[in-house]
């Protein structure tokens, strides 16, 4: 699919995710393994994303955009019931209501903790407001097509800099995804519509100058 092009829908979607391999049975990371959800939700044949703002008392990563997730927890029988559990906690998805697409990757982050992602297929309208406050300031869907826009995408990367040597930036609703959020949703627009970053990097000289 072109850049640009529409997001088709939710069974399209779907389809991507129809001959997920089996996950990794065991997990290990040196800071730990978190778990998140990305719901998908279809407004009006178009599908959507749903994002979180963090709450600004949050230690890591306060006040930025993610999914729903959170660390894998001794109770949690795998990393896809720990962003279940998760969801429930924070923005009140019912694990029920869920329909797993399945597995969509494993990212390692600087800091050495394992985010294991999954996609999800939720029915009906996606929740106006968080369960937990104290982790969750709001929460909100980005329709696939904003997101497949050429010019709400930006990058920037410090030369010879690993990891593919850029940081993902999306600029949708007046707020700015990205980080390991966008890393993700590079991930899962990679997956799902072959996208590949439309422009190329800004070349940046000092790290601080990747926060938005």
């Amino acid at each position: 699919m072109a850049v640009g092009s529409p997001a088709r829908d939710v069974a399209f979607i779907r389809e991507a995710f129809g001959a997920s391999g089996p996950e990794p049975a065991q997990r290990w990371a040196p800071q730990g393994v978190s778990a998140v959800l990305l719901a998908l939700y279809e407004t009006r044949g178009e599908p959507e994303l749903l994002y979180t703002q963090r709450a600004a008392s949050m230690r890591s990563h306060p006040g930025e955009i993610s999914f729903p997730g959170g660390r894998v927890e001794p109770g949690d029988a795998t990393p896809m019931h720990a962003a279940l559990r998760e969801a429930e906690e924070e923005v009140g998805l019912a694990p029920r209501d869920v329909r797993m697409l399945g597995h969509l990757t494993d990212y390692l982050t600087h800091r050495d903790v394992l985010v294991c992602a999954y996609v999800g297929e939720v029915a009906g309208q996606p929740p106006s407001a968080p369960r937990s406050a104290d982790e969750v300031a709001q929460v909100f869907t980005v329709p696939i097509a904003a997101l497949l826009d050429p010019g709400a995408y930006e990058a920037r990367a410090i030369r010879g800099m690993g990891r593919g040597g850029r940081v993902h930036y999306w600029h949708v609703g007046g707020r700015i995804v990205w980080g390991i959020t966008g890393e993700l949703t590079a991930r899962f627009l990679a997956r799902v519509y072959g996208w590949s970053p439309p422009s190329a990097p800004r070349v940046i000289t000092d790290l601080s100058q990747f926060r938005p």
